[in-house]
């Protein structure tokens, strides 16, 4: 039995919130690569949805280049450089990749809007949570990617 790519990528994202974030999303990856669409989020405008961002700064930009999860500290530029979550008053961010079927699809985002450090561990269970997330995002053939998010999946929860 397939799983419901909705449903795993909504019990992810509320498990998110649970890191007291303001804001949790994951955001698409195009084909090329060179940009990201928010798709999933809660505490996300509207407006915000399927507008692309460069995934090549910020902590976007980090986590697609080394493949890795990353948390940067409020005064460091990456975290600064991110304009979907500096465009939103957030002041901390943290960010793991979403893989499916072998290549990197997504980006699980965690902004916050107080200044603060992500622990260790924290960064660690975002990690396991965007694993989670890339289960979902397999479509029932096995193909990533192949169908757009529904309305219900998309829209802000506060």
């Amino acid at each position: 039995m397939p799983l419901d790519p909705e449903r795993v990528v909504d019990v992810g994202l509320r498990a998110a919130r649970e890191f007291e974030l303001d804001a949790v999303i994951a955001s698409v990856l195009s084909d090329e690569g060179n940009a990201h669409v928010p798709s999933w989020a809660f505490g996300l405008p509207e407006a915000c949805f399927g507008r692309d961002a460069p995934a090549t700064r910020g902590v976007v930009g980090l986590v697609v280049g080394t493949g890795r999860p990353a948390a940067p500290g409020a005064e460091e530029p990456s975290c600064r450089d991110e304009p979907l979550v500096t465009e939103m008053g957030f002041a901390s961010v943290l960010a793991s990749p979403i893989w499916a079927a072998g290549w990197l699809q997504a980006i699980l985002i965690g902004a916050s809007r107080a200044p603060r450090a992500f622990a260790p561990q924290e960064v660690e269970a975002f990690e396991l949570l965007a694993g989670q997330i890339g289960m979902g995002c397999r479509t029932p053939t096995g193909s990533p990617k192949n169908s757009a998010p529904s309305p219900a999946c998309r829209s802000s929860i506060a």
